[in-house]
Order: C-alpha cells, then sequence, then structure tokens
C-alpha cells in the first residue's frame, strides 16, 4: 500500500511539472494589460481626442476641456484664461502636433495654438478672415517651413516663419479630417473620401472615387510595404497598395467576430508592424501578414483592460509604447516589455473563461494555445494570439464530455487531447475532428468513474490514475485496463 500511495505521488507530481512549467516561457506574451490614467491622477477631463510626444519626451495629451503634458508621474494641464491672450486659444483640443523643430502646435475648436517653452505660454493664430475654424489634425511637409492643418473649412496652409494661413481653393469648404504623408504629398481624408496634394505644386487630385461618399477619418502609411491603411467613419478599415487599389476591406460584415462597429475613429502602427485600430466598441490590433486580429476592450472586472471601448486616439511614442485616449475613460497605456501577470477569468460581459475554478492546464504541442479544465465549467480552449475561448462540456450528444469537472488534462503530439473527470470517466478529444470518445473504469461506479493524473507512457500506452488504483489505457485499441502493479497491492 505504501508502493501505491508513492507511485501516486510520484505520478501526480511529474503530470504538474509537465503541464505547468512551459508556461513560463510564453504566457505573459499573450496578455495586453493596460495601466489606466484619469482625472483622478491629473488630467484635466477623460474624454482624450490629440496625443503627441515631444523632443523631451513628454507626453501632450488634449481633452475636450484643456491640454496637459505628462511625465510619467503628473500632470500639467493648461487652459484658456478669457483676459490673457497668451493662454491656450480653446479648451477644446482636436489635434497635436510635434514639428521638425520640437515645437508643439494644438489645434483647438477655434484655431491654431503654439507652445512656447521660453515663458510657458502660447501664440495662438486666427483663421483666414477669422472664420470659425476647428483643426482637426496637423501635418508638415519634409521642408519643415509649414504646416498642413485639417479644418471644417477646408485645407489650411500655415506659413510657420509669417504666421499667415491661406485655403487651399480646390478644397475650400469641404471638411478635411486627416492628412498623412506619403512619398511626395500628403492623403487628405475627408467627408467626401480620399484626396491627394502636392506639395510641390500646391495642387490636389481625387483618389479612390469608389469611396467618395465615406468620411475618413485618419490614415496610417507603412513606408516599408507601401501600404496605407484608411480608417472609415461608417465602413471599417481599408488597406491600399501604392497604386492606390484596394488589397483589404475589413469591417462588420466581413470580419464579424471582432468589428462590433463599422466606426472606426483612429488608426497607429507599432514596432512590430501590426495596425492598432481605435472603433466606438474596442481596440482591435490587427496582424497584416495573416489577417488576424486581437480585441481589447473594456471589462467593469478587470482595471487591467481599457477605460473605455470608444477609442478616439492613439500613438506609439518613443520607447515602443503604446498610449490609447478614450472617450470619457481617460488615458490608457501598453508596453510590451512591462512586466504583467496575465489573468484570466469568467466575465459574464464577454467571451471568456466558463468558469474561475481552475484544476489544471496544458499546453496544445501544435500552435502553444492552452487547454483549461475547470472544476464546475468543463474544458476550455483558449486561443492565445485571438484571446478567444473555445468550450467542451456535457450534452445529450453522444459527442460530448460525460462531466464537466475536469481534473487533469494530457495532450498527444497525435492531436489527441485526454481529459479526466470526476464521474465521467476519461474522454479522448481528436482535436482536428472535434470528436469525442469516452472511456469507463471498470467495474466502477457513478463516484468511483473518475480521472485523477494522466502520463504518457513509452509503448503507446498511457498510464491513468484513478479512484480506484493505477490503470493502462492503451492508445490504439481503445483498452482501459487495471496496471498489473496495482493488482498487486
Amino acid at each position: 500500500m505504501k508502493d501505491r500511495h508513492l507511485l501516486f505521488r510520484y505520478l501526480f507530481g511529474l503530470t504538474v511539472c509537465i503541464l505547468f512549467f512551459p508556461l513560463a516561457v510564453s504566457a505573459a506574451d499573450s496578455f495586453i494589460h493596460f495601466k489606466r490614467l484619469s482625472v483622478d491622477d491629473g488630467l484635466s477631463q477623460n474624454t482624450v481626442l490629440a496625443l503627441t510626444q515631444d523632443h523631451n519626451n513628454k507626453l501632450w495629451v488634449g481633452t475636450i476641456d484643456g491640454l496637459n503634458w505628462y511625465e510619467g508621474s503628473r500632470f500639467v494641464s493648461y487652459y484658456k484664461a478669457p483676459d490673457d491672450t497668451t493662454s491656450l486659444a480653446n479648451n477644446h483640443v482636436y489635434s497635436l502636433h510635434t514639428d521638425s523643430k520640437g515645437t508643439v502646435w494644438v489645434g483647438t475648436q477655434v484655431g491654431l495654438s503654439r507652445y512656447n517653452i521660453v515663458g510657458n505660454n502660447f501664440t495662438n493664430y486666427s483663421s483666414p478672415d477669422n472664420q470659425p475654424m476647428q483643426v482637426l489634425a496637423i501635418g508638415e511637409p519634409e521642408e519643415g517651413d509649414r504646416l498642413l492643418l485639417a479644418t471644417n473649412i477646408g485645407l489650411v496652409i500655415f506659413d510657420k516663419k509669417t504666421g499667415r494661413m491661406k485655403v487651399q481653393p480646390e478644397l475650400a469648404g469641404k471638411t478635411i479630417y486627416s492628412v498623412c504623408r506619403m512619398n511626395d504629398g500628403f492623403l487628405l481624408g475627408t467627408s467626401e473620401g480620399v484626396y491627394f496634394y502636392y506639395v510641390r505644386n500646391e495642387n490636389v487630385t481625387r483618389l479612390l472615387l469608389q469611396l467618395k461618399g465615406e468620411t475618413i477619418s485618419d490614415m496610417l502609411y507603412d513606408d516599408k510595404t507601401g501600404n496605407c491603411w484608411l480608417a472609415s467613419l461608417t465602413n471599417g478599415v481599408y488597406c491600399v497598395d501604392n497604386n492606390f487599389q484596394i488589397k483589404h476591406h475589413y469591417n462588420k460584415q466581413n470580419t464579424p467576430a471582432y468589428f462590433l462597429t463599422n466606426s472606426v475613429r483612429t488608426l497607429s502602427g507599432d514596432d512590430k508592424g501590426r495596425v492598432w485600430i481605435g472603433t466606438m466598441e474596442g481596440l482591435l490590433i490587427l496582424e497584416p501578414e495573416t489577417g488576424t486580429f486581437r480585441i481589447c476592450r473594456f471589462s467593469p472586472e478587470d482595471p487591467t483592460t481599457l477605460g473605455h471601448n470608444s477609442i478616439r486616439s492613439i500613438l506609439k511614442d518613443n520607447q515602443g509604447g503604446m498610449w490609447i485616449g478614450t472617450f470619457y475613460g481617460g488615458l490608457n497605456y501598453y508596453h510590451p516589455l512591462a512586466p504583467a501577470f496575465g489573468r484570466l477569468q469568467h466575465s459574464a460581459w464577454r467571451n471568456s473563461l466558463s468558469d474561475n475554478t481552475v484544476s489544471c492546464i496544458a499546453e496544445d504541442p501544435d500552435n502553444g494555445n492552452l487547454w483549461i479544465g475547470t472544476n464546475d465549467g468543463g474544458l476550455n480552449y483558449y486561443n492565445r494570439k485571438t484571446g478567444i475561448f473555445s468550450y467542451y462540456r456535457t450534452g445529450t450528444s453522444a459527442n460530448a464530455l460525460k462531466s464537466d469537472n475536469i481534473k487533469c488534462i494530457w495532450t498527444d503530439k497525435d492531436g489527441s487531447v485526454y481529459i479526466g473527470t470526476h464521474g465521467g470517466g476519461m474522454s479522448r478529444l481528436h482535436h482536428r475532428s472535434g470528436r469525442i470518445e469516452t472511456y469507463s473504469f471498470p467495474h466502477s461506479t457513478s463516484l468511483t468513474n473518475s480521472c485523477y493524473s494522466l502520463l504518457d507512457g513509452t509503448d503507446g500506452t498511457l498510464w491513468v490514475g484513478g479512484m480506484s488504483g493505477l490503470y493502462l489505457f492503451d492508445k490504439q485499441t481503445g483498452e482501459l485496463s487495471q496496471h498489473p502493479l496495482a493488482k498487486k497491492h
């Protein structure tokens, strides 16, 4: 009897080591955790519309009620002072830009402001003919002597030396939402599709006529691939090549598992070449080479998720971190090298772990995804790239588990997953086909038909620890029989 107990302790300990230790290598890579910053931390207001980083690595944050800079420990805020002409032009900040010389420019609801380091104040510039002008985005040609302002009155060309502005005549009266440098000019996202602005002669031409009815809210050009990404307020995201041909179109109709809305506000890229897509219903991270997505959304149960699902601005900083501004959810920060211990838990609000009592974990040898056994929620399969769970539970069909109380898991290199349950015997899941076979212990009752440990043998068998002793499972014949060693004790 003593030898039998020692054998079971050995099998159990060895199984735990094999199942758990591989997770330490790569588990952290599958989690995206955010640090939240809000008015509680000194931010002037929780709706963040614009972000930029200056040459001193200060982060500038534009909200609908004030401008802020952040140095990692504190916020400093700037507001419009009614009797001070050197204060911010307006508290509603739409856009921010750090130019080639390190000057920070602020696009507001009533015009443009330049931050002056000497004096810690602002110089404000009115629109042509003092028209009401909202500066929605700011771009800078390579020469550095001008700024291109995307506004509600058209494309405004601003001379930094003289402070003068003029409206590009062909686009006068059109709302320009975004500007994006591309080759020898700029792409312009408007309320009537896409235009291209030639810096040298200041002419424009219309592109992508099939998008003329769409509002292009933001754009991202990848000079390594030649691809340009276009965000539509009503129809998802387009990928366009150097010849302005649409290569891909992602939206709610084409990619319903990830796009919960077609309203996309903002785009950015990271150091891994991924495209970060800010929508009204969460943040999407796209791997362009594979076309796979990861979705990040707010959860009231998890403070490491986004502060809000409506994303309004995204910035990659000089250190490779990602800043995400939200609508009434404040500012969020993610860095791929930041230490974090990932947590997966059940949520009634989203696709998640089926039960918070986790009894066993195994790694899929084919792809590194996780098989997670729970106490009362059956078996979970977690895709570490997409963050999506699939479930295997009891049911009325023959192709179902016989118990939702999972005690142990063993993954085989042939794609089979062996599942030990309490009261439901041992099951073999053929992962590639989804077929499930269940095996009961010989002469067992509903109580003793339980499997508590599994270990692979060297001769095509599986060692199985049950309530009534040690068993061997022949993988080829499907026979479950008591081990000869156990019969002697």
